[in-house]
């Protein structure tokens, strides 16, 4: 299905916000149907002083496969850092050991900086109320 529905000359759109995305156009091969189309478009924004990122979705939905009307739109903010996935991979199968005894901040948790300060809960509850700043800051402009 997507083979014909997005090719490299594929054109953009650009929604009600001004945001660009794909211009696809799906087609249901055989006898097959289309119930609902999904574009998802992602924009990624690294907090310098804390190392998270912040990923925000915008999803533009259609139903069946008229991608001609105007898409329902919807979006979702995720925030998470690169060595989380290094600090929580399964240690179940090997003899690693992760030792969070004593710690009260979750600095091994939240181990988002080289110095003491920039680590814990605190400093993760610091950079989610600044992105919410910016989000709420951002919707104001809208």
């Amino acid at each position: 299905m997507l083979r014909k529905s997005i090719t490299s000359k594929t054109p953009q759109k650009i929604d009600e916000l001004g945001l660009p995305y794909i211009a696809v156009e799906p087609v249901a091969p055989f006898s097959n149907r289309i119930d609902s189309v999904v574009v998802r478009s992602v924009i990624q924004f690294k907090l310098i002083t804390s190392g998270y990122i912040v990923e925000i979705a915008i999803y533009r939905s259609w139903e069946g496969n008229n991608t001609k009307v105007k898409p329902e739109m919807e979006a979702s903010v995720s925030l998470y850092h690169p060595s989380w996935d290094t600090a929580l991979e399964n240690i179940v199968k090997t003899s690693a050991m992760r030792d969070w005894a004593g710690d009260a901040t979750l600095a091994q948790f939240y181990n988002n900086s080289a110095t003491d300060e920039g680590c814990g809960v605190e400093a993760f509850r610091d950079a989610v109320e600044i992105i919410q700043e910016l989000l709420s800051s951002v919707q104001k402009s809208l």
